[in-house]
């Protein structure tokens, strides 16, 4: 059988190295990349939209976990995105009525296909999570991601919002999944509750935006491909149990 999750973590590994993509002179650096978010997050600072990043370490340029092309970057993931810690509610402060905004309480209401399970909602919400930011789970099932595809939700305290700024959401996506299989495997497929610091203070490599979109397309492309695989699997498994069964009762 072939193992398509370690293929799949293979081929994160291999994206977030640069190496499933083509250089592009015309993309420009991801130096000028990271300058404009900083630029957006101080702007958003400024209004009170977000609050004002802790001081993070130094990046020493000797001390990277591997080689990137050189028009890619390394950046503190914090400095690029506004993390939301989630916050849970009192039962008397939610409701199955679908009265307010959904209330997302942890990985069970994730589906398989990256959309949400919505069977709770709020009128007095308190953390918010937006349309396109990124939903990691914490705590209880550690590690899972989804994209929210929703206006608006508060989340609990087993979630953490991710909102992303001046790039391709679904790389940063990606790129999650990568550091998620990463984890898993040096922890051999178990992984502890993620903290704050756990995910600011990553390394994250950062490519110009078409680069990023680019990246993303032969992901998913190769993706798909192993999703055939395990569709076909599946069914010789299935085969195999049935064809069992028949020997059996013969």
């Amino acid at each position: 059988m072939i193992e398509t999750e370690k293929l799949r973590s293979r081929i994160l590994s291999l994206a977030m190295r640069g190496e499933l993509s083509e250089r592009n002179l015309q993309d420009g650096s991801a130096a000028e990349l990271y300058s404009k978010i900083l630029e957006t997050k101080a702007e958003l600072v400024k209004s009170g939209r977000i609050r004002k990043d802790k001081q993070y370490d130094v990046i020493e340029a000797g001390n990277m976990p591997y080689s990137i092309p050189d028009n890619w970057c390394w950046v503190r993931f914090g400095k690029i995105i506004n993390l939301q810690s989630g916050q849970d509610l009192k039962p008397s402060e939610y409701n199955d009525k679908r009265s307010g905004i959904p209330y997302i309480t942890g990985a069970s209401n994730y589906e398989g296909d990256g959309s949400i399970i919505i069977n709770r909602w709020t009128d007095c919400p308190k953390a918010y999570a937006y349309e396109d930011d990124i939903l990691l789970s914490c705590k209880g099932t550690v590690g899972k991601l989804t994209i929210l595809r929703e206006k608006e939700v508060h989340i609990a305290r087993q979630i953490m919002g991710i909102r992303t700024f001046d790039v391709d959401v679904t790389f940063m996506f990606y790129y999650l999944q990568s550091m998620i299989y990463g984890i898993k495997e040096a922890q051999k497929g178990l992984i502890p509750g993620i903290e704050r610091n756990d995910v600011l203070n990553l390394l994250c490599p950062l490519p110009p935006v078409p680069e990023q979109v680019r990246i993303v397309e032969k992901i998913e492309a190769l993706f798909c491909e192993l999703d055939k695989i395990d569709v076909l699997q599946n069914q010789y498994a299935s085969n195999q149990e049935a064809l069992k069964s028949k020997l059996i009762d013969a």
